[in-house]
């Protein structure tokens, strides 16, 4: 499972973003929960039918890092349209902090939901969590795109990716510094 949610957003980066650009932001946070949902709302219904098999697993999880790359994508430059200037770093250290959170309390979390309500209860508690966020989305209202925002949509997706790559190359050590880092995740340190 480890490679089904790692490999959709090494290979869906380099176009989330411009893509992400071109898109109405509420409805894409939107979309990218439901559509995790989904996969999980799948998962649920095959296992208290007893027909759950570890590939269902795997497609879920494909379909949950799909999401879930546009999904980090829209949350990045919705943070900035919806936050004031001067709460950028605290909102950065907070989404910094939610993953290395996540990946201490989530497993031991869902030992003890796992005791106590069974692996269907846990993804309906999973489920239940993408339909949340769903309604905070549609609380939250979004502000209008800035006009230089909305003039970058008339450059391809192509030619948007393209030229992010040729921008990162031209900052060299910030490439060798993405170049050390994919190593050391490649290498699991």
């Amino acid at each position: 499972t480890v490679l089904c949610a790692a490999l959709p957003p090494i290979l869906l980066a380099p176009v989330a973003g411009p893509l992400v650009d071109r898109s109405d932001l509420r409805r894409l946070l939107i979309a990218s929960d439901l559509v995790a949902g989904l996969g999980t709302l799948v998962l649920v219904l095959l296992a208290s039918g007893g027909t759950l098999a570890v590939w269902h697993v795997y497609a879920a999880t494909v379909l949950a890092a799909v999401a879930g790359t546009f999904q980090r994508s829209a949350a990045t430059v919705s943070a900035s349209l919806l936050l004031p200037a001067e709460y950028y770093a605290r909102a950065s250290g907070l989404v910094a902090l939610a993953p290395s959170l996540a990946t201490i309390i989530a497993p031991t979390l869902a030992g003890v939901l796992y005791l106590n309500v069974g692996l269907p209860g846990v993804m309906l508690l999973d489920l239940a969590s993408f339909l949340g966020a769903v309604a905070v989305l549609f609380a939250v209202r979004f502000p209008a795109v800035p006009a230089d925002v909305l003039q970058a949509r008339d450059v391809s997706v192509l030619q948007s990716a393209l030229a992010g790559w040729r921008w990162l190359v031209g900052q060299p050590g910030l490439f060798r510094l993405l170049l050390v880092s994919a190593a050391g995740n490649a290498l699991g340190m």
